[in-house]
Parts: structure tokens; sequence; C-alpha cells
């Protein structure tokens, strides 16, 4: 059975405990061989974010301090984005569409359609897109909307479609990618895409 690790299994005896009012920082304070250490742990982290021993009392308190500071700055930083992403109201509309752009040594782009409108969701499927080879493995590439990708084996999801939180500007795929909006200049009252990037060797 592996053994779970808590905060006390770290907290030295009898170390003295200072609370961020402003945050849910803690630290620890404590002298060893007369030497002045800390541990500071965010929120419920089990583990210290910050174990160090320090020349000085007045060292050490100033680097508690500093990650204090640091903690509230960062949740502050989530709340807002919390908070914008709650009030946004997006003005996206059926047919806007999104591009990835991501990999690693080669980089992989996909096109998304709104099809529907739930709200602050959208409900998106991949299209098809045009390619040029502009060089070895390389190329440029235009989304070819209403053509949807289908799948291409049991099981497979390519063209369904998805649901997503509209965001400013983009929409989160999944942990890996991101699709921002797709910006179409009209140019004889016919809207053209600017071609994306793309590459396959690796």
């Amino acid at each position: 059975m592996k053994y779970k690790f808590t905060r006390d299994a770290f907290i030295p005896k009898q170390a003295t405990k200072v609370t961020d009012k402003r945050s849910d920082a803690v630290a620890y304070l404590y002298t060893r061989h007369g030497t002045p250490g800390a541990m500071v742990f965010f929120g419920k982290q089990a583990r210290p974010i910050l174990h160090y021993t320090y020349r000085t009392e007045e060292r050490r308190n100033a680097r508690v301090q500093e990650a204090f500071e640091s903690r509230r700055k960062s949740l502050a930083y989530k709340a807002e984005q919390r908070s914008k992403r709650t009030s946004f109201m997006h003005s996206y509309k059926v047919g806007q569409l999104f591009h990835t752009s991501w990999g690693y040594e080669q980089t992989n782009v996909e096109y998304f359609e709104v099809i529907e409108i739930k709200g602050k969701y959208l409900i998106l499927r991949e299209v098809a897109q045009e390619r040029v080879e502009t060089g070895w493995l390389q190329g440029k590439c235009v989304p070819l909307p209403g053509q949807y990708l289908a799948p291409r084996f049991e099981g497979d999801d390519r063209g369904l479609p998805i649901r997503r939180l509209a965001q400013e500007g983009r929409i989160k795929i999944d942990d890996v990618r991101t699709a921002w909006s797709v910006k179409a200049e009209l140019i004889g009252g016919v809207p053209v895409v600017n071609p994306s990037s793309w590459s396959a060797y690796h």
C-alpha cells in the first residue's frame, strides 16, 4: 500500500504557524541548529511550495511575505479570469469558423464551424480543408465551410458535433488544442480567409 503523505508529516515540531489573512497561504517558521527556516503551503497542498533555511530571520520573514504576496496575486488573477469567462457575452454566429495550430516538430491545423448556438455554448463540427504544398511536407490550407468531416472508423469522433463554451476570440477544444477565431476579409463582397501554415515533418 502506497503511503500518502499529509502536511503534518512535513512540519517540524514546535514550528510557529503564520497564516496570511488575505489568501489561503500558511507558513511554518522554525529554527534548527541555530538556523532559521520556513515552510510555506498554498491551499490544501500536502507538500510545501517553499522550504528553505536562511542566514537571518529578517531574510526568512521577507521571503515568507514575498510568497504570501505571490499567492494573493495568483488568486486575484484566477478570480479575474473566472469573472471574465462567466460574464463574457459572445457575438458569434452560425457559420463562424475557428482554427487550431498545434504540434511538436510539426504543425497540425484543423478548422471548426459553428453549426448551432445554445446560450454561452457553441456547437461545432470539424470541416474539410483545401491544402497546397509550398515545400517538402509543408504548405498552406484554407477551410471548406459546410463540408463536414466524417468518422473514419468505429469510435472515431472526427466531424461529429461538439459542445464548447464560447470564449473571447477562442474555443478550448480539449486539453491540447485551442481553436482561434478565423477572420475573413471581404473581397468583392465575398469573405476570404487568410491561409494557415501546416507542416508534416518530424
